[in-house]
């Protein structure tokens, strides 16, 4: 998955990830079993924009969703103040997330779904 860094003059303090085809729980999925990950957490949707929270390497880190509407989660410390030096570790780990096949399988249908009533309006203009 392509990853957005997020720098400051000190270093790495978070990066951002396309949400259009990875949900928290997706993500809650790919983080269980990974070296350096404990404690997730699925936080209240109607109370917070964080969506995760987890520890990676003893700090806490945060799956949060600007707004509660965004196309990218930013991931990174829960206090980000300072970068801290295993978010760059944290950020090859989401490199290599894999969207689910079935949501690309869904956005190709809705896409071709789109398409079709296109060329019918098309169709039907031309031929009326």
């Amino acid at each position: 998955m392509k990853t957005y860094p997020i720098k400051t003059d000190t270093g790495l303090i978070g990066f951002e990830i396309e949400n259009s085809y990875v949900s928290p729980r997706y993500i809650e999925k790919y983080l269980k079993d990974k070296n350096g990950i404990s404690n997730i957490r699925r936080k209240n949707l109607e109370h917070s924009d964080n969506r995760l929270e987890f520890e990676y390497l003893g700090d806490t880190y945060v799956v949060f969703e600007p707004y509660g509407d965004n196309s990218r989660y930013w991931i990174g410390p829960k206090k980000p103040e300072m970068p801290l030096p295993q978010t760059p570790e944290l950020e090859s780990l989401f490199a290599k997330l894999k969207e689910p096949i079935y949501m690309k399988l869904l956005w190709l249908a809705f896409i071709l779904l789109i398409a079709f009533k296109l060329a019918n309006l098309v169709y039907s203009k031309m031929f009326a």
